[in-house]
């Protein structure tokens, strides 16, 4: 009896073999693609919040102009004024060619009442070295506008042909006046200024 269990069982190992090599197969492949070990509570696809936090931005203070403070309100407060006389020097003969005689007449009246009182404004800006030459073109020009108005009034009021005359020479000596206050101006504009709603220039009479 014993003997017949031990053939039998020598039998059965050849059998066995093939069995248990494709058990420690599976168990192997098994424990091969066992997922990753990751830190608790941390989502799939996602990455833990850096130890150290960014710093902000820090956003630069922007640079102050360079002229005194409140001085570009008695500035451009002149500086329009001026603006008005050059565009009074160039709409007056318009009129005049236009027959617009009253129109003319009422211009006139205020180009002189306009330049005497931008006269005025310039000599009350605040005194800044960058802004001298520009200041003393637009005070020349508000001068020419001063006795171009006067010569206007003389002929449309006062009848004296020579009035006309006179205006329209020193609307030829007043274009390189105006001009050069363009130049000066362009200068502070470069730096910033500006004076709405002319920006920073003047009318400057057309060629004849």
């Amino acid at each position: 009896m014993g003997n017949a269990v031990l053939v039998r069982n020598r039998r059965l190992l050849p059998l066995l073999g093939p069995v248990l090599g494709a058990v420690l197969l599976v168990g192997a492949c098994t424990e091969a693609a066992s997922p990753t070990v990751r830190p608790p509570n941390t989502p799939l696809g996602t990455s833990r919040a850096p130890t150290n936090p960014p710093t902000p931005l820090v956003t630069p203070r922007p640079t102050p102009p360079p002229w005194p403070a409140g001085w570009e309100d008695d500035f451009c407060a002149a500086f329009l004024e001026v603006a008005v006389v050059a565009e009074l020097i160039v709409d007056i003969p318009r009129a005049l060619e236009e027959d617009a005689t009253e129109d003319a007449t009422a211009l006139s009246r205020e180009l002189r009442a306009t330049a005497t009182g931008s006269r005025e404004l310039i000599e009350g800006v605040p005194e800044w070295d960058r802004a001298v030459p520009a200041l003393a073109e637009l005070d020349r020009l508000a001068d020419f506008g001063a006795r171009i108005g006067r010569q206007f009034v003389r002929f449309l009021d006062e009848g004296r042909r020579p009035g006309l005359n006179r205006a329209r020479e020193l609307i030829e000596e007043v274009r390189p006046v105006a001009e050069e206050a363009n130049s000066t101006l362009d200068d502070l504009a470069r730096l910033g200024m500006s004076c709405p709603p002319y920006g920073l220039s003047v009318e400057v009479p057309p060629e004849p």
